[in-house]
């Protein structure tokens, strides 16, 4: 990993993190005061590191495209949120049950194939804008939109830096030392508070009717070509912090 440019990504963050970090170390919100506001606290500082904000900047142009065709794009944000919860919980488990350094080394490998994920999604966006080009229609509704949603949901959930994998550690002492109430909502809670940025972009996007600007536009190249950008862009700065 570019240890430089990860601390610049998690430096331009401090000024969200830090107070929670604060909130979070505090008497109250330790681990021997509330592990369930803990837990919230953990995922929204997690949501702003660069593998997380690069997960969230993938799945916005598939919320989108769903926009675009049908009424139905809330099974994306569904799909996209049980497929992380899955991948919390795996993760979870499997930092309890393993050995910590076996599992980083595995967190770190599959952090470096993020960038060829997000750069084959960039040019599967380009071809779409393609086939419009062509009159080729794109728009299939038989799709299963919510298990379509949930398979990528769950492989951006494995999409970890170290920094977040180490946030991972943080809460499973609670889990370890609690009862089953707390070994399923703890990472649910942290599932929930990390998808917290995508979930306020969607709901913004009903209020501003988002979802019926971009239906007028789904015949438009050009919508396809800017996403396409936007993938490449995020490849870009992977391949610059993991390879």
């Amino acid at each position: 990993m570019n240890a430089i440019l990860y601390k610049q990504l998690v430096d331009f963050a401090s000024f969200i993190t830090d107070p929670l970090w604060g909130l979070y170390n505090s008497a109250y919100n330790g681990y021997f005061g509330a592990p369930l506001l803990g837990a919230i606290l953990l995922g929204v500082i997690a949501s702003v590191y660069p593998s997380q904000l690069a997960a969230h900047i993938g799945s916005i142009p598939l919320i989108a495209k769903q926009m675009m065709h049908r009424k139905d794009w809330w099974k994306m944000v569904t799909g996209l949120f049980l497929g992380k919860l899955i991948g919390v919980y795996l993760l979870t488990g499997f930092i309890i049950w393993l050995e910590g350094n076996k599992l980083e080394g595995i967190v770190e490998k599959v952090s470096m194939a993020s960038a060829p994920f997000f750069l084959v999604l960039g040019v599967l966006f380009f071809q779409w804008s393609r086939l419009l080009e062509k009159g080729i229609p794109i728009n299939k509704p038989s799709q299963p939109i919510l298990w379509k949603g949930l398979a990528v949901g769950f492989v951006l959930s494995l999409f970890l830096d170290s920094g977040v994998y180490q946030i991972y550690t943080m809460y499973t002492p609670w889990i370890i030392d609690k009862s089953i109430f707390y070994v399923l909502i703890i990472p649910f809670l942290f599932a929930f508070a990390t998808f917290f940025p995508l979930l306020i972009f969607s709901i913004l996007g009903y209020g501003y009717k988002l979802d019926v600007f971009l239906k007028k536009k789904s015949g438009s190249k050009l919508v396809y070509i800017y996403f396409g950008f936007i993938y490449f862009f995020v490849a870009l700065n992977l391949f610059l912090l993991y390879w």
